[in-house]
């Protein structure tokens, strides 16, 4: 295994930023996923990070879409496993889905969807809803904060992950401030 460690850059294109690193990588391999973008919901005006972790032999080319089109919304061939695509300045009607797709000269990792909501000033929300995946009869809390202080977090529910299937639904019908943050953290017994 050999690895390659250049200095991180920062690229800016336009209305979006690159953030690159490179982790090692084994050669002779086709891309995978290791780290997957996650869905976001950001007031207008602000700011959305979709970052991907990728494996395989370098370069990668990262391809973006939006809204499931066949054109390519953004696509950059990298030495780097590391690619973060930096929306900033939204507004509700760029609220889209985003399509990521991974490949090098060995093959193609792909089909992993995100959606980017956007929400305008006084826009009402109707709750917040959380699934959580784990180990089965594990045991769990949901906090709740309307600040990021220490102090500020209160427990919402404890819950232990049933067996079949092995997920929890959590619907907050209170959470339409959209300055309110959740943490899932698991209970020691």
């Amino acid at each position: 295994m050999k690895t390659l460690l250049p200095p991180t850059t920062m690229k800016t294109l336009l209305a979006f930023t690159l953030l690159l690193t490179v982790s090692p990588v084994a050669f002779g391999q086709h891309p995978i996923i290791v780290t997957a973008p996650v869905s976001q919901a950001v007031p207008e005006g602000g700011t959305a990070y979709l970052h991907v972790e990728a494996a395989g032999i370098l370069p990668l080319t990262y391809t973006w879409r939006r809204n499931r089109e066949a054109t390519n919304y953004y696509q950059v061939t990298l030495d780097s496993t590391h690619c973060t695509l930096v929306l900033s300045n939204l507004t509700p009607a760029q609220a889209c889905f985003f399509s990521l797709d991974v490949n090098n000269a060995y093959g193609y990792a792909g089909g992993k969807q995100v959606i980017v909501a956007v929400l305008s000033a006084g826009m009402e929300t109707n709750g917040f809803a959380l699934t959580i995946r784990g180990l089965t009869n594990s045991t769990w809390r949901i906090d709740c904060s309307t600040n990021l202080a220490t102090s500020g977090w209160f427990t919402l529910t404890n819950f232990s992950i049933p067996r079949s299937p092995p997920l929890f639904k959590f619907v907050d019908l209170e959470g339409t401030n959209r300055s309110r943050f959740y943490q899932v953290i698991p209970k020691v017994n």
